[in-house]
C-alpha cells in the first residue's frame, strides 16, 4: 500500500471505546452540571419559598393575636405602655400559644384560636391561659379544632357555674362520657354545655346530666338535640303543670325534697316515676307520662327508662373517677405516626414564626412607609400636578433606598444567625451520634465476620453447584444460544450495511478528531503502550509451562468447535448480507464523493501542522526514552567492550603460545621488522576473558613480549578473535533491546 504520508502511532487504539469514554465522560459531566444547577436553583427557591412562608405564619399568628387582645379589651396603646399591665398579659398570652404550638400537635395559630374562643367566652387572660391546654387534651381526644374545644369547656364551665371545678374537670367528663355509650366527644360535649345553664337552674349537677345524655345516646339522641330533650324534660319534671304535678303527687314521686325543698337528682326522679308506673297498663302508662311530658320531653322519658339502673350506677361509678383523662387519651391519639408528624409541622411552625418575628417588624415599616409614601404623592399631585407628583416621587425613592440599606444589615445578620444556628446543630447532632454511629459499625462487622466463619464452606459449596448447574445448563443450550448469537452477527451485520452511508459522511470528522486526540496525548500512549507490552510478554512467559501443559485440550477444543458450526450456511448468509450492503452502499458512495474529496483536502491542508506537533512529541518521547535508557546502555556497552577485550586477549594468548612452541622447536617465521609489545606486563590466566580460557590456553601464566608476539601473529590472533567477538557484539546488542518490545512500537514512524 503506498504512503498516504500520514503518521501512525503502534500502539492499537479502541476507537468505538475511546468514543464510547469521550461519550460517557461528557455524558457525566453534563448530567453532574445539570444536577449541580438544579440542586443550586432548588435551593435557592426553597429558601425564598421558606421565608414567603415564614412571613405569611407569622402574619396569621399576629391577627391572631391581635383578635384576642381585641376580645379582652387591650388596645395597641395599652400594650406598648403597659397600661395597667396590658403589655405583660399580651405577652403572657403570645407566649403560652407558642408553647402550645412547641410541645402539642396544635399549632400556635390554632392555640391562639382556642384562647380568643374563651376570651369571648368571658374569661379573662389569666383563666384563659389556664384553661388552654385542657382544651387542647379535650380537642385532641375527641379529634376536632380547638375553637370547637374551648367553646364546649367554657360552655359548660359558664353553664354549671361552679368554680370548684376546673377546664380539667369538664374535660375529662366529656373524654370519659364518649367511651361509655353510643356517642363521640364532639357530640357528648356539644349536648353537655347546650344543657348547662337549664341543668343549672333545675339544681342538677354535670356527672347527672351526663348521665342522662348518655341514656339519650344509648337510643340514638346525641349533640344539641339531646340536649334540647333533655332541657324540656327537665323543665317538665321540676316546673309541671297544676294536672303534671296531681298525676306526680298521686304515684308518689317528687321531684324535690320535702325537707329541704331542693332538687332532687333528675335520673333518681326519673327511674321512680319508672317504678310508679310498673303496676300500670300500658295504656295508663300512656296516659299519664303524656300528662306530666311536653312532646319532647316525653320522648326523651321514653329514651332513657331503656336503660337500666345498674348500668346507669356504672356510669357515674366510671365517670367519678375520670380525672386526667382528656390527658390520656391525648397521648394515646398522638402515640402515632400522624401525631408525631403533627407535632413536627406545629415545630416548623413555631421555627417560622421565630424567623418572621425578626423579619415582620422591617417589612411593617416598609409598608407603613409605602402606604404614606402613595399618601405624599397623591397629595402632591393634588397640589403642584404632575411636577409636583414627580418631585415627590424622587423624594420617597431616596428615602426607600436609604430604608432598605438601613435594613441590609439587620437582615444580613438574621441570615447568618440562622446558618449559623443551622451548622452548629448539625455539627453537634453528628457528634451525638458519632460514637453510636461507630459502635453501630463495629457490631456490623462483627456479625459480617462472625456469619462468613460460619457459613463460609456451605457458601463456597452452594457457589460451586451454581457454576456446575450453569455450566451444565451452559451446555445444554448451546445450539439455542449458538443460534442466537449468529442470528444477532447477522442483524448487526444488516445494520451496518444498511447505515455504511451515514458512517461514511462521518468518517473524516472522526479521523480528524481522532488525530488530535492521539496527537495530544502521544506520550502518554507512548509510555502505556511500552509498559502494557512489557507486562504482556512477562505474563505469557509465566504461563508458558501452563499453555504447553494445555495444549491438547485447546486443541480439542478448537476442533470441537470448528466441527460444530455450518460453516457452508454461515458463509452463505455473510455473503448475501456483505452484497446487500455493498448494493445500499453504491448510491450513497456516489453522493458523498464530493464531501469526502472535500474533508480530505481539508485534512491534507492541516497535515502539516498535525506532523509538525507530532514530530515534536515524537522527539521528546524518543529523548525521554533515552535518558531514562543512559544507564543501562552504559552498563552493557561496557560489559560488550569487557567481552570484546576478553576475546582479544585469549586469541592473542593463544597465537603468542603457539609461536613460542614453534621457536622452541628450531624453527622461526621471516618477519620483516619487529613489532611493539603489546604488553609488557605478563597476563595471568585469572585475568583472561572466558574466550581464552575456552581455547584451551595453558595454566602458567604467559608473557606476551616483543621477541615472541611479531606483527603477523597480532594478525593471525585478532582474525581468530573476530568471530567470537562478533558473536558477543550480536548477544550484547540483543540485550540492550529493552524486553518490553521492538522499537517500532515505540516510537512514531511512518508506515507504508
Amino acid at each position: 500500500m503506498a504512503n498516504d504520508g500520514r503518521i501512525r502511532i503502534g500502539v492499537d487504539v479502541d476507537e468505538a471505546e475511546f468514543k464510547s469514554g469521550i461519550s460517557k465522560l461528557g455524558n457525566v459531566a453534563k448530567t453532574g452540571l445539570t444536577a449541580a444547577t438544579a440542586a443550586l436553583g432548588a435551593a435557592t427557591a426553597s429558601v425564598g419559598l421558606f421565608a414567603k412562608s415564614s412571613v405569611e405564619t407569622g402574619k396569621q399568628f399576629e391577627t391572631a393575636m391581635s383578635q384576642i387582645a381585641a376580645t379582652l379589651g387591650i388596645t395597641v396603646d395599652d400594650i406598648e405602655r403597659n397600661v395597667d399591665g396590658a403589655g405583660d398579659t399580651f405577652t403572657a398570652l403570645r407566649e403560652k400559644a407558642l408553647e402550645m404550638g412547641r410541645s402539642t400537635k396544635f399549632t400556635s395559630q390554632e392555640a391562639a384560636e382556642g384562647l380568643n374562643i374563651l376570651a369571648m367566652s368571658g374569661y379573662d387572660a389569666e383563666h384563659s391561659i389556664a384553661m388552654i391546654e385542657d382544651v387542647l387534651h379535650l380537642a385532641a381526644a375527641g379529634s376536632m379544632d380547638m375553637a370547637s374545644a374551648a367553646a364546649y369547656v367554657s360552655g359548660a364551665m359558664k353553664g354549671f357555674a361552679d368554680d370548684t371545678k376546673s377546664a380539667a374537670y369538664y374535660a375529662d367528663l366529656m373524654a370519659k362520657g364518649a367511651t361509655l355509650a353510643n356517642t363521640d366527644v364532639t357530640q357528648l360535649g356539644e349536648a353537655l354545655s347546650d344543657n348547662a345553664a337549664t341543668a343549672k337552674s333545675y339544681g342538677q349537677s354535670a356527672e347527672t346530666a351526663t348521665v342522662a345524655l348518655l341514656r339519650l345516646a344509648e337510643q340514638g339522641e346525641v349533640g344539641s338535640a339531646a340536649a334540647t330533650a333533655l332541657s324540656a324534660a327537665m323543665k317538665d319534671l321540676y316546673a309541671p303543670t297544676d294536672q303534671a304535678k296531681e298525676v306526680l303527687a298521686s304515684l308518689g314521686v317528687n321531684a324535690f325534697d320535702p325537707v329541704t325543698k331542693t332538687a332532687r337528682d333528675f335520673n333518681v326522679v326519673v327511674n321512680e316515676l319508672q317504678a310508679a308506673l310498673a303496676g300500670y297498663s300500658d295504656e295508663q302508662k300512656t296516659a299519664y307520662t303524656q300528662t306530666i311530658f311536653g312532646i319532647q320531653g316525653f320522648d326523651a322519658y321514653n329514651k332513657m327508662v331503656v336503660t337500666s339502673i345498674e348500668k346507669q350506677e356504672e356510669w357515674s361509678e366510671a365517670l367519678a373517677g375520670a380525672a386526667g383523662e382528656a390527658a390520656k387519651q391525648y397521648d394515646t391519639m398522638t402515640a402515632n405516626l400522624e401525631g408525631d408528624i403533627d407535632k413536627w409541622n406545629s415545630a416548623v411552625e413555631g421555627f417560622k414564626i421565630a424567623v418572621s418575628d425578626e423579619i415582620i417588624p422591617s417589612l411593617r415599616e416598609f409598608a407603613q412607609f409605602g402606604a404614606e409614601s402613595v399618601g405624599k404623592i397623591t397629595e402632591a399631585f393634588e397640589t403642584g400636578g404632575l411636577s409636583g407628583a414627580m418631585d415627590a416621587f424622587s423624594n420617597v425613592i431616596g428615602e426607600g433606598l436609604a430604608q432598605i440599606i438601613e435594613n441590609v444589615p439587620e437582615a444580613l445578620s438574621v441570615g447568618g444567625q440562622l446558618l449559623l444556628a443551622v451548622v452548629e446543630g448539625f455539627a453537634s447532632a453528628i457528634l451525638e451520634v458519632a460514637p453510636t454511629l461507630r459502635d453501630a459499625a463495629l457490631d456490623l462487622m462483627a456479625n459480617l465476620s462472625e456469619y462468613f466463619r460460619e457459613n463460609l464452606p456451605s457458601l463456597i459449596e452452594s457457589g460451586l453447584e451454581m457454576l456446575s448447574g450453569f455450566a451444565e445448563s451452559l451446555q445444554e443450550n448451546a445450539g439455542l444460544l449458538v443460534d442466537a448469537a449468529l442470528d444477532m452477527a447477522l442483524n448487526i451485520a444488516q445494520g451496518i450495511a444498511d447505515s455504511t452511508p451515514t458512517i461514511i459522511e462521518e468518517v473524516p470528522a472522526i479521523v480528524s478528531n481522532i488525530a488530535r486526540v492521539i496527537n495530544d496525548n502521544a506520550p502518554k500512549i507512548l509510555a502505556a503502550g511500552i509498559q502494557i507490552i512489557g507486562t504482556l510478554i512477562k505474563g505469557i512467559l509465566q504461563a508458558l509451562p501452563t499453555l504447553i501443559k494445555n495444549i491438547p485440550q485447546i486443541i480439542l477444543a478448537i476442533v470441537d468447535v470448528i466441527t460444530a458450526f455450518n460453516w457452508v450456511n454461515l458463509g452463505k448468509s455473510i455473503m448475501t448480507g456483505l452484497i446487500n450492503g455493498i448494493k445500499g452502499m453504491a448510491g450513497s458512495v456516489r453522493v458523498n464523493i464530493q464531501t469526502i474529496a472535500q474533508n480530505i483536502r481539508t485534512v491534507l491542508g492541516d497535515l502539516p501542522g498535525y506532523l509538525k506537533a507530532i514530530g515534536k512529541d515524537m522527539i521528546n518521547a524518543l529523548w525521554e526514552g533515552i535518558k531514562s535508557m543512559a544507564s543501562w546502555i552504559k552498563d552493557n556497552i561496557l560489559g560488550l567492550v569487557k567481552s570484546l577485550a576478553g576475546s582479544l586477549s585469549g586469541s592473542m594468548r593463544k597465537e603468542a603460545e603457539s609461536a613460542a612452541k614453534t621457536s622452541s622447536k628450531g624453527t622461526s617465521r621471516p618477519r620483516a621488522r619487529a613489532a611493539a609489545p603489546v604488553s609488557e606486563t605478563p597476563v595471568s590466566r585469572a585475568a583472561a576473558s572466558p574466550a581464552s580460557e575456552t581455547a584451551g590456553a595453558d595454566e602458567s601464566a604467559v608473557s606476551l613480549t616483543a621477541s615472541t608476539f611479531s606483527r603477523a601473529s597480532a594478525v593471525r590472533a585478532l582474525a581468530s578473535a573476530i568471530p567470537s567477538a562478533g558473536a558477543r557484539v550480536a548477544a550484547a546488542t540483543a540485550a540492550m533491546a529493552p524486553s518490553g518490545g521492538s522499537g517500532s512500537e515505540r516510537y512514531y514512524s511512518p508506515t507504508a
